[in-house]
């Protein structure tokens, strides 16, 4: 009785120190089927079982029980070493969804507005034009019509990367005197790629102290670039032609109010 009472203790103390506690129905269950094994039949000599210390005998409770409380743990959903984690609740009657993960490429109102720099490094003739020469009282008047040259574009947003073609066609203006006065020129740009394509015009004026103008270029996008505009204007650099424009909604032109 003593070393029933003892094994009792033993266990119980050992259950106190953990985390988890058994029933006493649980514990009084493992603590009657240790005694009743060793009145089975042995499969070895008699004398073994009457040798097993009072140690060995603990030694199996305490493996009986540690395999019942792990057993009661992972069943509670408390995971072996540590707490459950619960998982995140969802609202009454909702049920679980997933956000589809974005694809495709952004919308035209989310790349607007988007400032860009190109570089055109060299040109070449694609299409000779014509040239002729008219007076207008004293002033001799030099024409240049037709003109296109084509190069590669380089730009900071590669939808105006591609091939550029630049169209000109100039008055340049000679003074009786032989001196030179101003040069008006009108200009086409195009650029194409695989998405699409730009096409737009502007104009440009030089005076006779060498100032130049080269007014902005109205570029429209077509293809994958359809709806949209960008503006355009040529700026100093070490490329044959230097760009910087943005892509934006422009507003409509508005007519001038001139009264009742």
């Amino acid at each position: 009785m003593s070393t029933e009472r003892e094994t009792r203790r033993v266990v119980r103390s050992w259950l106190e120190e953990g985390v988890t506690a058994l029933p006493d129905r649980v514990l009084d269950a493992v603590l009657d089927q240790v005694p009743a094994t060793s009145q089975r039949r042995p499969l070895w000599p008699v004398r073994r079982i009457a040798e097993m210390s009072i140690y060995a005998r603990l030694a199996s409770v305490a493996a009986v029980v540690i395999v019942l409380v792990v057993g009661v743990t992972v069943m509670a959903g408390g995971g072996v070493g540590g707490q459950a984690t619960p998982s995140p609740s969802q609202p009454n009657g909702a049920a679980a969804t997933e956000t589809p993960p974005a694809t495709g490429t952004p919308s035209q109102g989310a790349l607007l507005p988007g400032e860009f720099t190109a570089c055109v490094g060299r040109n070449e003739e694609s299409k000779h034009g014509t040239d002729s020469q008219d007076r207008i009282g004293d002033l001799t008047v030099d024409r240049t019509r037709g003109y296109t040259w084509q190069g590669a574009i380089v730009a900071t947003d590669p939808r105006f990367s591609g091939t550029h073609y630049y169209s000109w066609n100039g008055d340049s203006y000679t003074l009786q005197s032989g001196l030179p006065a101003q040069e008006v020129s009108a200009e086409g740009h195009r650029i194409e790629n695989d998405a699409g394509a730009w096409q737009g015009s502007g104009y440009g004026v030089s005076f006779p102290d060498s100032t130049m103008q080269s007014a902005l270029t109205v570029l429209v996008g077509e293809g994958a670039y359809d709806g949209l505009t960008a503006l355009m204007f040529r700026t100093g650099g070490s490329c044959f032609f230097n760009f910087r424009g943005i892509v934006t909604d422009v507003p409509d032109t508005p007519v001038p109010y001139t009264g009742p």
